[in-house]
């Protein structure tokens, strides 16, 4: 604090002596209100200018750094609509292609289970026919110059056709054999190349019951 020492004269009286004293108070405040506002200000500056000590024992732990999530993969761009329409039609266009084949596979099948059921049909017919009783004969066809299927047909078959093996050899005369039993008698017959009915001109011909012109027979003798 501030000390005023202020000394009042006893010989002063009056109005003037009142009023000294009461400026010389007023400045002595003043000055003590300078002087701490001054002391204040200069602690603030003092203890900013200080930094706090760092405590060795506190550890300041930092967080793990977190993953970053992949970014997405862009979007494909929507395809045009006629790379649409033609994906589509080129799809329809391969099942029916499959189906198409799959249909003609089937079919080729089946002709060949035909063609067997035939050949088999045929094969036993033949062994039945040869185990007849009769003169064993033997019929050659007319000349087939193109490999077809050659089948005879005539009484002594029943009237059912019987076809006559072949092979990849030809022969010299271009005539294919078939041995068969025939009982006495007169007896027609013709053959059958491919789809056309024919008779082998170098055998013996004639009229037949039903007036048709095929090969003929006689072992009536025999």
């Amino acid at each position: 604090g501030l000390c005023c020492l202020i000394v009042v004269s006893t010989q002063s009286t009056g109005h003037s002596t009142h009023q000294s004293l009461s400026s010389s108070l007023l400045n002595c405040e003043i000055k003590e209100d300078d002087i701490e506002a001054e002391e204040e200000a200069r602690l603030m500056r003092a203890m900013s200018r200080q930094k706090p000590a760092a405590n060795p024992t506190i550890r300041q732990h930092k967080p793990p750094p977190q993953a970053t999530a992949p970014a997405p993969a862009p979007k494909p761009a929507p395809e045009p609509h006629w790379k649409e329409h033609e994906r589509i039609r080129d799809a329809e266009r391969n099942q029916r292609i499959a189906e198409e084949n799959k249909k003609k596979e089937e079919a080729r099948k089946a002709e060949q289970e035909r063609l067997e059921q035939v050949r088999l049909e045929e094969s036993s017919r033949l062994n039945t026919l040869q185990q007849r009783e009769g003169v064993m004969h033997t019929f050659m066809s007319p000349p087939v110059y193109t490999l077809s299927e050659i089948y005879i047909c005539g009484d002594f078959t029943d009237w059912k056709e019987v076809q006559i093996e072949t092979s990849d050899v030809v022969p010299k005369n271009f005539q294919y054999p078939v041995t068969l039993p025939v009982t006495k008698g007169v007896h027609f017959y013709r053959f059958k190349v491919g789809d056309k009915w024919e008779v082998n001109k170098n055998n013996p011909t004639g009229v037949s019951p039903d007036g048709n012109v095929m090969n003929k027979i006689d072992i009536s003798d025999c």
